[in-house]
């Protein structure tokens, strides 16, 4: 769909035209219905891992034969070993900084962003968001911010597919080049008057089938006037979003990109920001030779909609997107997503029916009789055919048969059983086969007995794993830059003292957005600024997990036992620390302090705290110096924001001459202007 272009340096441009109109909101809702259906497929393989493999048909027909649901699930365990290596690798995020002028606030804002890791639960969220992906091909996450002030203010939630949908032309895996993106979600009557107190007069009113109560309430907003005859223009039926039976209705959460054609500043730190007259910084910027330069970007608009409603418009920072994907594969010419499960699925039925018809072969007979065999007064062929398979069967010869010396014989198809037997023990194979699953790495050894071996196929196995621990760890990341992009905004301008160190050792404080003054121009300007700095997140080359540590720490001990008795001494400080005693750093600390041995660290606590009021006294005594020099520079910071204020009157009649320059028809001359 062709994108609206907002144009900001149009002068006559029309503010009431923001907003995405209903004519577009029916577009949005019209490419979903034209979508492919994935999501059936999709519920299907996820029902497959939670063992709903058997159909209604054939559930009846082995009922009819005496036999119950016969499954072998071996999706689950496929599945749920991927599950665990996920967990058993987890990497936390850390903060780089480009520059070493901003590495203490990429350190500060690293404790942070753990913190908010911690409290969110978001190693939960991402890991259900992988399950997702992994057995139906799509998960989500949102970062957002908590409506409970009581809570944490950042949340990481997983959500399900079934209440996302995207633009479907879009083709990059984070969707930063979607036009749009929907969160459909069905709510209580009673909650969303709570949640939204002033439209719960229109959610009475849609339920009341917009009669008496709509007449009531009066006229509350012009584009609502015409609420009755609102559904009836709209492409949307009212079961898309009201029902009535439990009194719920489906609201729709659009995030709609808006291509805005505007100024940008390209500072000299590298970054790029939308210009604002009203910022006084941009403005100072401009005065020293930073020149605008009118670009086209696109921004993020988020609108609430109830059915053909809109409840509330908004705009958005660029590629504010609180949604993140969680891709396992997608098909190349139609970009459906499917996770391990779907190449799964035929094997399985083929596991499945096989076992069926050897349980069917194992519990069925073969009679062959006379016609004259049975005793017609006391068993006939009905009756021997229903009780011939049961251990306790009996039958009554005639007397008076042809061939008294047989006539009646019962037998098995051994052969057959066994055959398929083996079919399906080939169909087992090839289930962990197409998967990239081998025995070995669920503990079934199978006829390999070389370690070696071993060893190679789990590594294989691992291997084949790649792309798919390689599209979480761009999720994961991903989540990571929208958390920390959250907390940069909440603590913008806000004096932060953060504590950044390993728990057990030497800590240190570090203050974000500190407010300093600059002694030579007399600015006021903020260390640490938490705003202005470039940085990205990263993941740990190493996961953080207990299994992991215990992992090292037992190739660890390996290692000591065969280095030399006075190197033991020096190692063994280092293989306490990877242990997960909640006193491991002091019992660590303690044997290096028995050995004669340094802190890990290099420094001994007790000169670190000597170093540290040693620095503390110098800086109070060159505080002291330079009180003459301050007053100084207060004085000549007066002087300096006359000249400011002074410039700014300049940099106002330079946005002026600029924005005419880029409005003004090419040939003209420029005005004059006194």
């Amino acid at each position: 769909m062709q994108q609206r272009v907002v144009d900001k340096l149009d002068r006559d441009r029309d503010p009431r035209s923001d907003g995405l109109t209903l004519a577009q909101f029916e577009k949005f809702t019209q490419q979903i219905r034209d979508q492919p259906d994935w999501r059936g497929e999709a519920d299907r393989c996820a029902d497959y891992y939670d063992n709903n493999q058997l159909d209604r048909e054939t559930l009846a027909r082995l009922e009819a034969r005496g036999m119950g649901p016969l499954i072998r699930n071996l999706v689950k365990p496929t599945i749920d070993l991927v599950l665990g290596i996920e967990a058993q690798n987890k990497r936390d995020w850390r903060v780089e900084a480009d520059t070493d002028e901003v590495e203490a606030t990429a350190e500060g804002l690293s404790s942070k962003l753990h913190e908010s890791e911690r409290e969110t639960r978001a190693d939960r969220a991402i890991s259900d968001a992988f399950g997702a992906s992994v057995k139906a091909g799509l998960g989500w996450v949102e970062v957002g911010e908590s409506p409970d002030p009581f809570d944490y203010p950042d949340t990481v939630e997983y959500i399900h597919r079934r209440e996302m949908w995207w633009d479907w032309f879009a083709r990059k895996p984070d969707l930063k080049d979607a036009g749009w993106l929907i969160r459909r979600r069905w709510y209580e009557v009673d909650y969303l008057k709570g949640l939204l107190p002033q439209w719960a007069w229109v959610f009475d009113t849609a339920f009341d089938n917009w009669g008496r109560a709509w007449i009531d309430s009066g006229d509350r907003q012009p584009w609502l006037s015409e609420g009755p005859e609102q559904p009836a223009r709209s492409s949307l039926t009212e079961m898309e979003w009201i029902d009535r039976t439990r009194r719920r209705v489906c609201l729709h959460e659009v995030r709609h990109r808006v291509y805005v054609r505007g100024h940008v500043l390209a500072l000299p730190d590298g970054r790029v920001v939308e210009l604002d007259l009203d910022n006084p910084m941009h403005l100072l910027a401009v005065n020293q030779g930073v020149r605008p330069e009118a670009r086209l970007y696109s921004k993020w608009q988020v609108s609430l909609w109830a059915g053909p409603y809109r409840l509330s418009a908004s705009d958005k920072i660029p590629n504010g997107l609180p949604w993140i994907p969680f891709w396992a594969f997608r098909e190349d010419l139609t970009g459906i997503p499917y996770g391990m499960i779907r190449t799964m699925v035929s094997q399985q039925d083929e596991v499945n029916a096989r076992r069926q018809m050897l349980m069917w072969l194992l519990s069925s007979v073969v009679v062959q009789m006379d016609a004259d065999a049975l005793d017609q007064n006391n068993n006939t062929v009905t009756d021997v055919m229903e009780r011939v398979a049961r251990p306790d069967f009996a039958v009554i010869l005639d007397p008076n048969r042809t061939n008294k010396a047989g006539g009646f014989n019962i037998s098995r198809n051994a052969q057959l059983a066994n055959q398929q037997f083996e079919v399906m023990k080939d169909a087992e194979q090839g289930l962990q086969s197409v998967a990239g699953v081998f025995g070995q790495m669920l503990g079934d050894a199978g006829s390999v007995t070389a370690g070696t071996a071993i060893n190679q196929l789990i590594n294989q196995g691992t291997t084949g794993l790649a792309e798919l621990f390689d599209n979480l760890g761009y999720a994961r990341r991903l989540v990571g830059e929208r958390l920390l992009g959250q907390i940069r905004q909440r603590i913008k301008g806000v004096e932060v003292d953060v504590v950044v160190g390993e728990r057990g050792k030497p800590r240190s404080i570090i203050t974000l957005n500190r407010p300093a003054v600059d002694p030579r121009t007399g600015l006021v300007y903020l260390e640490n600024d938490t705003e202005r700095c470039k940085l990205k997140v990263a993941l740990e080359d190493v996961p953080s997990t207990p299994t992991y540590r215990t992992q090292q720490q037992t190739m660890m001990a390996e290692m000591i036992k065969g280095l030399p008795p006075q190197l033991q001494a020096v190692a063994a400080p280092y293989w306490v620390e990877l242990g997960d005693s909640p006193r491991k750093h002091e019992l660590a600390g303690a044997m290096r302090k028995v050995l004669g041995l340094d802190d890990d660290t290099g420094e001994d606590p007790e000169k670190m705290a000597l170093q540290q009021q040693v620095q503390q006294l110098t800086a109070a005594l060159e505080q002291l110096k330079q009180a003459p020099v301050i007053a100084k520079t207060q004085a000549e910071a007066e002087r300096a924001r006359a000249d400011a204020e002074h410039k700014r009157a300049q940099t106002d009649r330079l946005q002026l001459e600029t924005l005419d320059q880029i409005h003004r028809p090419a040939g003209d001359a420029p005005a004059a202007r006194h």
